[in-house]
């Protein structure tokens, strides 16, 4: 069998299942270029990454390097996990981004993946539980262009204090991917809120929506020194509402079917959305937004990095 025969073989079966899956946990779904901040995986779990060869199959090839046994080729050690903005940069400048420089990046990568805070998306996210105040300040450095709700959603399950510390009052969880009412005559269209905290003395509720820290937060400018808040942003305020809405409706039959004590005279609500520091640009984007979230009655906006900054205080007070 000729290289020649051997290499359009190799092609065709490109890189396996399996060691595409292993290599895409491996990087956390992150593109393994420094300072990257492109989001691979979408809200619903899409794959937007690529796999990048880091020697060459063919000699002509970036980085071509002949190798004794072809199979090494498609092996998960001369593979590296890449937006598409940088597979392309890395393959057309090839001269600049060497075999050594692909090999370093990866096991930088990798290791701080393989850190406290691991994160392994696939068919399942985990996110380990227990994590001290330093090891989640961590995690949040490592993961705050992460795109996907499923992700932050597995987060916070996994450390409810973290909400709780944003309150004054004693508030504790007591329910996740809860069901507050809704339906319509044909069992349809309930509304399901994603964590339910309560006062654990008041009894009374509050209802927490979340969406991811790359959510926008600010549309489009609107006239002279005004700017317009997001769709994102907006859908996610009214959604919460909804969910106020129906749990005040429907009190008294979820209070007789869940056997619980809570009080929903006049439920707080809670939106944890967007990144300050990666989209506010100027002053009057900040004064748009500020007047606009404090405007809001009953309902708190808070957005991931004034979270993490929160945690950020408290662990300094240890």
């Amino acid at each position: 069998m000729t290289e020649a025969y051997k290499i359009q073989a190799l092609k065709k079966t490109g890189v396996s299942g399996s060691v595409a899956k292993i290599l895409r946990a491996k990087s956390g779904n992150m593109c393994a270029f420094p300072g990257c901040k492109n989001n691979l995986i979408t809200p619903d779990g899409r794959l937007l990454g690529e796999i990048c060869t880091i020697k060459s199959i063919t000699a002509s090839g970036p980085r071509g390097s002949a190798v004794a046994d072809f199979s090494e080729y498609y092996s998960e050690k001369n593979l590296i996990y890449l937006c598409p903005t940088h597979h392309r940069l890395v393959d057309i400048e090839p001269e600049i981004y060497t075999v050594d420089f692909l090999l370093n990046i990866k096991l930088k990568h990798e290791k701080k993946i393989s850190s406290p805070g691991t994160v392994i998306l696939g068919n399942k996210i985990e996110i380990p539980e227990d994590l001290s105040l330093a090891e989640i300040l961590d995690f949040w450095s490592k993961n705050q262009h992460q795109s996907s709700e499923e992700f932050w959603q597995v987060f916070f399950s996994n450390h409810p204090q973290i909400i709780s510390l944003l309150f004054p009052n004693p508030i504790i969880k007591i329910g996740e991917k809860t069901y507050l009412g809704g339906k319509d005559i044909d069992n349809r269209g309930g509304n399901i809120a994603d964590f339910i905290y309560q006062n654990a003395i008041a009894k009374s509720i509050v209802i927490v929506e979340i969406k991811t820290p790359v959510t926008p937060l600010l549309g489009q400018q609107y006239r002279g020194n005004v700017y317009a808040m997001s769709k994102d942003l907006s859908g996610g305020i009214v959604q919460v509402l909804n969910y106020k809405l129906e749990i005040q409706r429907d009190y008294h039959r979820l209070a007789y079917e869940s056997k619980k004590d809570f009080e929903v005279i006049e439920p707080m609500c809670l939106l944890i959305c967007g990144n300050l520091n990666d989209e506010i640009l100027d002053g009057k984007q900040m004064r748009s937004f500020e007047l606009f979230r404090n405007s809001l009655n009953n309902l708190i906006v808070l957005t991931y990095d004034e979270l993490f900054e929160k945690i950020r205080m408290i662990y300094n007070f240890q």
